[in-house]
């Protein structure tokens, strides 16, 4: 599935669940939805997945449930929602409205379906309007990092879950890792960050857990005036090979802002207690630096 998409239909073939007919107002109730609301061009495709053979449908549907919410987490996707969003003028609570009347007209409009399948619909539903709520609130927060792949198989960068730090990173092609061996992981892929800004590549929590695999320097930082291909240096600390295939997720990246230093040179820091005066103080820093001299 194409994790740049929020629905992306898999391929295969319908049966006579419900009538022509029947799928063709479905179809109807997700495109005048999709005109209502900005950023959900291809919920129509919906109504055909609705058609599938009962045994089909009940092994696609969590399948489907769990990579529309990754659609709607991809934060490629969260930028183009927002965008949409303030771009319409349409508030939280206008977008409400159109899923409450949405959701509330499933069981009429859905009749000729079973329950399962109006269930489905409902879940549906809910996932937009969440994802709709969290890209309209996180709109100021996405920062647009422009990023190149230097290899058909690489992959970009993505967020597992709602919430998430980091994204996922991932291995370029088969690697062994040596006991004690440290190496070089490519990732396939050239980032341009704003400057201001760093990422910072960490290790997975349960690839620390499960393994002896460790990132040599993390926290690792990408500075935002690098523009080779990113590598990922990892240590075998374990005494037998670790085997990284192709496509396994091997780090995170953090995104972070970074504030400037300034150094200011005296005779003795000694006295200096910067805790005990900024706590609460609500001093600017001009009226520290009359406090500390």
């Amino acid at each position: 599935m194409d994790e740049n998409k929020i629905v992306t239909m898999p391929t295969i073939p319908t049966a006579d669940v419900v009538d022509e007919a029947t799928e063709e107002s479905s179809e109807a109730y997700f495109r005048d939805l999709a005109t209502k609301i900005p950023g959900m061009d291809g919920l129509e495709a919906l109504a055909s997945f609705l058609s599938m053979p009962d045994d089909a449908f009940e092994a696609m549907k969590p399948i489907m449930l769990e990579e529309m919410e990754r659609g709607f987490n991809n934060s490629n996707a969260k930028y183009d929602m927002a965008l949409a969003l303030n771009m319409s003028g349409m508030s939280v609570a206008e977008l409400n409205k159109v899923f409450e009347d949405s959701i509330a007209k499933i069981d009429e409009q859905f009749k000729d379906y079973d329950q399962s399948r109006r269930d489905f619909v409902k879940q549906v539903l809910t996932l937009a309007v969440n994802g709709l709520q969290s890209a309209k609130a996180s709109s100021n927060k996405i920062i647009r990092i422009p990023i190149e792949l230097t290899s058909p198989d690489a992959h970009i960068p993505t967020y597992a879950h709602d919430g998430d730090a980091g994204c996922d990173v991932y291995a370029l092609d088969d690697y062994t890792v040596e006991p004690h061996q440290t190496m070089m992981i490519p990732l396939g892929f050239r980032v341009a960050i704003p400057k201001g800004y760093e990422l910072q590549m960490r290790p997975r929590s349960g690839m620390s857990l499960k393994t002896k695999i460790r990132v040599a320097n993390a926290p690792g930082t990408i500075d935002s005036n690098y523009r080779g291909e990113v590598g990922l240096i990892i240590d075998n600390i374990g005494t037998y090979p670790f085997y990284i295939t192709k496509g396994m997720r091997v780090a995170q990246m953090v995104l972070n802002e970074v504030p400037l230093a300034s150094f200011m040179e005296v005779k003795s820091i000694d006295e200096m207690k910067p805790t005990a005066v900024l706590a609460g103080s609500g001093l600017r820093g001009s009226e520290l630096w009359h406090v500390f001299y």
